[in-house]
């Protein structure tokens, strides 16, 4: 990565401003803790509704062991447990979960401490319009382009 930006752009990654060597517009999208969490308990029912224990349980026949660097993610390493008897079944769903929350957590702490990025809060779930029009303002506001909207399709012009 050091290697590419000083060859795009002749200097080191600590002399770019913002640490972005691009000219780009980052942005994020942060919802309530409570909606986020929501959406991760129903993501990992989604994952284990798909068969994820199916999907273990399959990795485990391949002589593939549990120690194995592929089931140390999460999901996986918690399921290793339930089949290793260590856990309930539901006691393995609710610590994919617990732990995705960690993550999510430490992701979110993680990119706050970057400042280029431009965060937008959302209020709920249901906020896709409000979201891409923001959005949408936010990068025609960076690269001065003019959105106009006729029939309710956005276009840009700069």
């Amino acid at each position: 990565r050091a290697i590419e930006t000083i060859l795009s752009t002749g200097e080191l990654p600590s002399q770019i401003k913002n640490g972005l060597c691009y000219n780009a517009v980052v942005l994020a999208i942060e919802y309530p803790r409570e909606q986020l969490y929501c959406r991760i308990n129903h993501r990992v029912d989604q994952m284990v509704a798909n068969g994820l224990f199916e999907e273990v349980s399959s990795l485990l026949q391949q002589d593939l062991t549990p120690e194995a660097q592929a089931l140390q993610g999460i999901g996986y390493k918690e399921i290793v447990e339930f089949f290793s008897g260590k856990c309930s079944k539901n006691e393995a769903i609710e610590k994919i979960k617990i732990n995705t929350r960690h993550f999510a957590k430490r992701q979110l702490t993680w990119y706050k401490k970057m400042p280029y990025i431009q965060w937008i809060t959302a209020t709920s779930l249901d906020d896709s319009e409000i979201l891409y029009k923001t959005a949408a303002n936010l990068i025609a506001d960076k690269f001065n382009l003019q959105i106009s909207t006729r029939s309710g399709n956005e276009s840009y012009s700069g």
